[in-house]
């Protein structure tokens, strides 16, 4: 059962990554206010498409305890670029917030969003550093 659940979410991560491939390198893909967002805020755009898709990439990766087993050299590369994917893509979402189209209920739902991604990104990045450096108990 838990290989099933790690693909489907696999599969449902990587398809999210697509699109947002897909939106920043096909011209005109996306809804209308993709291309206003693209336009008025390009540079927390890009940074919370290109992050996103690269967290959404790797992040898979990192729950796969086959290949952390088998090679972790790589998973720890890719954790480290899962990182920095959430802080560019977190960022950039922070930033996109105060513009989405619904109103206060969304800005504060796609900021809260990103906080939680960020905070939560970091705070796991800096468990894993203390427990690393064996200031904390692993668990």
């Amino acid at each position: 059962m838990k290989r099933i659940a790690w693909w489907v979410m696999a599969l449902l991560s990587g398809g999210v990554a697509l699109y947002a491939f897909a939106v920043l390198f096909v011209p005109g893909f996306g809804a209308p206010i993709v291309s206003r967002i693209r336009v008025n805020t390009p540079a927390a755009f890009w940074a919370h498409l290109a992050g996103s898709l690269v967290a959404l990439a790797t992040g898979p990766l990192q729950l796969s305890a086959r290949l952390r087993n088998r090679a972790l050299a790589f998973h720890r590369w890719t954790g480290r670029v899962y990182v920095a994917g959430v802080l560019i893509g977190g960022a950039g979402g922070l930033a996109l917030a105060p513009f989405s189209d619904e109103g206060i209920v969304t800005h504060l739902g796609f900021g809260g969003l990103a906080v939680a991604w960020l905070f939560c990104t970091i705070a796991a990045t800096a468990r894993f550093a203390a427990v690393k450096t064996s200031c904390i108990a692993p668990g």
